[in-house]
């Protein structure tokens, strides 16, 4: 059967059509998984949610310490179609505080979705808290995964100052305030008192592994 001229032209009109929507939406769905990444971004912490049904990705590096955002991110990730999580950590360690936040909000994560935890060189301290919040922890052999303790440093520069000849005075209400000061010696009551918050947060540390 032949075709005329017109025929032919509204064939490649409809083609040129269906070729434009559906490169459309093709970069509408890129745009989509883009800037579902995008929403789950905090310091520190990246994230990749793919499609429904594909897995996400979590990295933690660096020092942890409290993020907001972070904590955010992770409820979001929750509410997603990603089906389970892969959380690969690279971090030393940080501050109690930051550390217990993270594990709350993986602990979290892990009641709505499968998570593993994948050790990037090191999960140590802070780290490793972090890590055993998960189902199932995966490390390669030379992978530093533990480290359970609590450390607090402050400086003294009281021989510093006294060589170039500087005294450093205060008025406080209670002799523990603002202890220790760097400034002069640290007194046994504050060490005392700093040596009892280290013990506390020890406990709490083992206690959890």
């Amino acid at each position: 059967m032949s075709l005329d001229a017109d025929t032919i032209v509204d064939r490649r009109r409809m083609r040129r059509k269906l070729t434009f929507w559906r490169v459309g939406a093709i970069i509408v769905a890129i745009g989509a998984v883009i800037a579902a990444a995008a929403a789950l971004r905090a310091p520190g912490t990246e994230a990749w949610v793919g499609t429904a049904g594909s897995i996400a990705r979590v990295t933690i590096s660096g020092l942890i310490r409290t993020d907001g955002q972070r904590v955010e991110a992770l409820e979001r990730l929750g509410k997603s179609r990603a089906r389970a999580v892969i959380v690969h950590i690279n971090s030393p360690g940080g501050t109690t505080s930051g550390s217990e936040q993270l594990h709350d909000s993986l602990t979290r994560l892990k009641a709505q979705k499968p998570l593993v935890v994948v050790v990037d060189g090191v999960a140590a301290s802070g780290g490793y808290i972090t890590a055993i919040a998960a189902d199932h922890i995966v490390a390669m052999e030379t992978s530093l995964v533990g480290s359970i303790g609590v450390l607090f440093q402050y400086p003294n520069v009281a021989d510093l100052l006294k060589t170039i000849g500087i005294k450093v005075e205060e008025i406080k209400s209670s002799p523990l305030k603002a202890a220790p000061n760097g400034f002069e010696p640290t007194s046994p009551e504050a060490r005392a008192a700093i040596e009892a918050i280290v013990s506390d947060s020890y406990a709490w540390f083992r206690d959890m592994v």
